[in-house]
């Protein structure tokens, strides 16, 4: 069971936080508070009257780990927020437009995925889209929260070698059972701690306020051997990390990000939709027919 604890910025706590200043907050003993337990759930543990509805077991409930019971965080006295994105799904024919980047060169087959980006805010921004991403993420009571620190390709990179379709799930219709895409992440490959992890400048792309990007993408291998049937591509939520600003102002001659941008106090820009694109498999291939 996982209790959280809002910290209000008006509250007592908040008031003896400083910014630029780390802190941790960790249970007072191992002693957990709790003293009587009982089989059941909370309506059956007491009655009207508060009183226990059963004879409950004396106990005594410690923390048997006491790394676990620590929070480490660092204060700051303000975040960068990042605009909000509007993302748009929809099958197409996979023909060439003059206002869209193909996510491959050579479609496996005639649909595709068309997938529209646009940038809500008032200032262009520029997103990592492949890599290690250098943004704040969520951590659950041991480790991060599944996929927080995912650094494989976003739906927005214009890979010439492999659609980025890792945030795509196929849904049966008539189940809602996910059938494709649900895989986890696997292991990345090791990296010397030393390594340059600015990000490529054909790792970030800019979006510019109001300017729709496109992608299209094969979507050939994703369904590909799919039971003849109805279903539904739906996108996850991914995480990028990103600037105010525009690529070209802030490349350098190296040809990567310049290292003052990448900074880890930033949350992180979300690439999600919520639009469901509905297809039909029919003799192993996508009906497009109406």
């Amino acid at each position: 069971m996982v209790y959280q604890c809002h910290v209000n910025v008006n509250g007592e706590l908040a008031s003896i936080l400083e910014p630029g200043k780390k802190y941790i907050i960790r249970l007072a003993s191992e002693d957990l508070g709790v003293k009587r337990w009982a089989y059941g759930d909370q309506e059956q543990f007491v009655d009207n009257d508060g009183k226990p509805g059963h004879d409950p077991e004396a106990v005594k409930l410690v923390n048997s780990k006491p790394t676990a019971g620590n929070a480490t965080f660092s204060v700051v006295k303000s975040l960068p927020w990042p605009p909000r994105l509007e993302t748009r799904m929809r099958l197409c024919a996979s023909s060439l437009t003059s206002d869209s980047i193909l996510a491959n060169v050579k479609l496996s087959n005639s649909t595709a995925l068309e997938v529209s980006v646009i940038n809500t805010g008032s200032e262009s921004v520029t997103v990592q889209t492949q890599g290690h991403q250098h943004f704040l993420i969520p951590w659950g009571p041991f480790q991060p929260e599944p996929d927080a620190d995912d650094d494989r390709m976003r739906i927005l990179h214009p890979t010439p070698h492999k659609p980025p379709t890792s945030s795509l799930q196929v849904v049966d219709s008539a189940t809602g059972k996910v059938v494709r895409g649900n895989a986890q992440r696997g292991t990345g490959p090791l990296t010397d701690s030393n390594a340059d992890r600015r990000p490529k400048a054909e790792d970030v792309v800019t979006l510019k306020p109001g300017a729709p990007i496109i992608r299209k993408i094969d979507i050939g291998a994703l369904v590909d051997r799919l039971v003849d049937g109805q279903y539904k591509i739906r996108m996850q939520s991914r995480g990028c990390w990103w600037w105010h600003g525009e690529i070209e102002k802030e490349v350098g001659e190296d040809g990567r990000v310049e290292a003052q941008l990448c900074g880890t106090f930033i949350p992180p820009l979300m690439l999600e939709s919520q639009d469901e694109v509905e297809l039909r498999i029919r003799d192993g291939k996508v009906d497009q027919r109406k």
